[in-house]
């Protein structure tokens, strides 16, 4: 028992010896006397550590990065095959282009409707224009019609026509910053 319990002793210390002794070929140099060929080794060592330092960090960044998306996109494709899926992308879509998407379904109807009432506004107070007055059946397929012509007033014409000029100025200027932007 002695002689296996000797052997282990011996066996450590030989094991420690060999350790110390690699240990003991470590020699601190202060860097002023280092020539400039071991200074440029010795910086190219230590940038080839600093890279290889940073190229695993690296590594595992990507690989932390590709699991993490694999899954997401996993969830995301499981998610949009559901009825939850299509409510939740379309509340997102509406989000992001509902806006804009009712303005204009709101905002170009309401442009045609402004001009057309602009137009037909100042055709009716601002120009002469022919109307029919009366229509008389005189024989079998024949008839008569008497027209008269309408004139608009004119007090204040010239203002009429510069304040409907202005207004519809106005309104196109605001309509469209309203329905383009």
């Amino acid at each position: 028992m002695l002689t296996k319990l000797s052997m282990v002793v011996v066996l450590v210390l030989a094991v420690t010896s060999i350790a110390m002794a690699e240990a003991s070929n470590l020699v601190s140099i202060p860097e002023s006397l280092l020539t400039q060929d071991q200074l440029a080794q010795l910086k190219a060592q230590r940038t080839i550590t600093t890279i290889g330092k940073y190229a695993g960090i690296g590594n595992e960044i990507g690989t932390a990065f590709k699991e993490g998306l694999g899954a997401v996109k996993d969830v995301a494709i499981d998610l949009s095959n559901s009825r939850v899926g299509w409510f939740v992308m379309a509340m997102i879509a509406w989000k992001v282009v509902g806006n804009d998407l009712l303005q204009l379904i709101i905002g170009l109807p309401l442009w045609l409707i402004g001009t057309i009432v602009f137009v037909w506004s100042y055709k009716r107070t601002c120009t002469s224009f022919k109307y029919l007055k009366k229509t008389e059946k005189v024989g079998l397929l024949k008839w008569t019609h008497e027209y008269d012509i309408h004139e608009p007033e004119t007090d204040n014409l010239d203002l009429t026509r510069i304040l409907h000029g202005v207004f519809f100025v106005a309104f196109q200027v605001v309509m469209c910053l309203a329905v383009l932007t």
